[in-house]
Parts: C-alpha cells; structure tokens; sequence
C-alpha cells in the first residue's frame, strides 16, 4: 500500500508530493531504477510495518487521510478538499486497500469513470489524483507549493547531494571555501 502526502510543510515535496510513505504488510516494496527513470531520487521514502502506525504519525502531523477505493461512502475526488494536508492511499493491484485502512482513513474516495471501466491500474488512479490535486491547490491557493525561498535552497542543496555521484567529496570542498 502507498501513500502520497501533500502538505505545506516543506518536507513533502515533488511538484507538491515530497515523500511516499510505504506500508510493507506482504511483499516487499522494491523500487525500480528502469520504471522511475532516476525520479525516485527525488522522492523521500519512508516504510512502515504497521498502518495503524503510519496512520497515527499521518495525523499527527495534521493530515486527512484519504484512502482509493470505492465503497458507499466514497465520494469523488473533486469533493474533497486537498488545500489542507493530505495524504492519500492506493492500494496495490493485487488486493487493493485493507479492511484496516479503510476503517482508519478519514474519507474513502473515487476517480470518477466513464464507460464500462471499473478501475485505474495503481499508476493511472495515481497520476490522475495526483494531477487533480494539484490543479486543486493552484486553483484554489493560487500555488501549487508553498516553499520559502529559504526552503527552496535547503531541497536545493539536498537534491544536488543527492544527484552528486560523491556527495561527501563535495561537503568536503564547500566547507573548506573561507
């Protein structure tokens, strides 16, 4: 099960989305260097054993937990607002979202469809929501972030560490500079 948190606060960012929170309850996420061409770098990734222990430190970090799936009380996507901070759940292809984040999520939500489709593969639900919510937030808030300028150049930084091929050799010589 993934999640996806957007929030002002800093530390989740990529165009909005900073960090991917990774509940490992079977098999183990394994990411892809071929499918995320490189982009997983920019990513923070933080892995759970437990959903009830990701969904507390969620919330206590003030987010409304919004979980994919489709049941009688999911409402479209559009119906929610994402201007607040928000993390949001997709289940894997598999089996979808547990019984136990169903019951722990603030809101079950939908993508609306046309046609006779009955569901988005995990990639798709996710690109679609994910762009909704950014529209949502530059609409609404006028931006899609919410960075300082100050918060800018700290992921700045730490994005160039993070493309360097040896960031510590690199520490070295700006540190070094008088």
């Amino acid at each position: 099960m993934s999640l996806f948190a957007s929030t002002s606060d800093s530390t989740f960012r990529l165009c909005g989305f900073q960090c991917a929170y990774v509940i490992e309850t079977g098999d183990k996420f394994k990411s892809s260097a071929r499918v995320t061409q490189g982009a997983d770098k920019w990513l923070d990734v933080k892995k759970y054993k437990s959903t009830v222990d990701c969904v507390r430190d969620l919330k206590s970090l003030g987010y409304q937990v919004l979980a994919t799936h489709l049941d009688a009380n999911a409402k479209p996507i559009g119906e929610v607002d994402v201007t607040k901070p928000t993390a949001i759940v997709y289940g894997n292809e598999r089996d979808g979202i547990s019984k136990e984040m169903i019951e722990l999520c603030d809101q079950t939500v939908i993508i609306p469809m046309q046609g006779f489709v009955q569901s988005f593969n995990i990639s798709v639900a996710a690109a679609i929501s994910l762009y909704h919510i950014t529209r949502e937030r530059e609409l609404k808030l006028g931006l899609q972030g919410d960075l300082s300028e100050e918060e800018k150049a700290v992921l700045a930084a730490e994005f160039s560490l993070r493309s360097s091929k040896n960031p510590e050799r690199l520490i070295e010589e700006i540190l070094s500079r008088p």
